[in-house]
């Protein structure tokens, strides 16, 4: 597995498995700006449907110690996106150790980029599961035990939101590669 400082390599390097829309700038530039949207004004959607369904066990019982809790949500907070990328990269465990998988990051304040390519070819089948496992796993799954009525706090809740606005872009990628390629397609 390779790690791929951005800020140091190539500015051209970006991993991609084909274009999963029209390759022309005009179209990619609408994809990512939907993409950007539905992220921006969905997370804040998602977490006040879990405020709604967790009312009133939001916050921590009193005397449980304000600061632990605080520290607890920022430490979700910093780790959405890491945990986010670990589980694409850990979606199918036989690309995990592949000499060609890479992780690539750029450090650049609030325009920071983080993300995985696992390496070799896969199925059409593959890249879809690839792209949609954090969302199941970070939103989708705690969203369904917190309707099951597993008590989960706001940091748990506010981490599957922030994941909801991380994989909006899995979501239409996801979508694009469905429609773009037949059945077992390798990329």
């Amino acid at each position: 597995m390779k790690f791929v400082n951005l800020n140091v390599a190539n500015e051209g390097f970006l991993p991609s498995f084909g274009a999963p829309i029209d390759s022309r700038a005009e179209d990619v530039r609408k994809f990512y700006a939907i993409t950007a949207r539905v992220g921006l004004y969905g997370t804040p959607l998602m977490l006040f449907i879990w405020i709604w369904i967790a009312f009133p066990h939001i916050f921590p019982e009193s005397g449980s110690n304000l600061w632990l809790f605080a520290l607890r949500v920022f430490g979700f907070v910093l780790l959405c996106p890491i945990l986010h990328e670990l589980i694409h990269l850990v979606a199918i465990p036989s690309k995990l150790f592949h000499p060609d998988s890479t992780v690539f990051f750029r450090i650049n304040g609030l325009r920071s980029t983080l993300g995985v390519r696992p390496g070799g070819a896969l199925s059409r089948e593959q890249l879809i599961w690839l792209t949609l496992a954090p969302f199941l796993f970070m939103t989708v799954l705690p969203f369904s035990l917190h309707l099951l009525g597993w008590r989960l706090d706001i940091a748990l809740g506010l981490m599957a939101c922030l994941n909801f606005g991380l994989s909006s872009a899995d979501l239409f990628q996801a979508l694009a590669y469905f429609l773009r390629y037949p059945k077992g397609h390798r990329l």
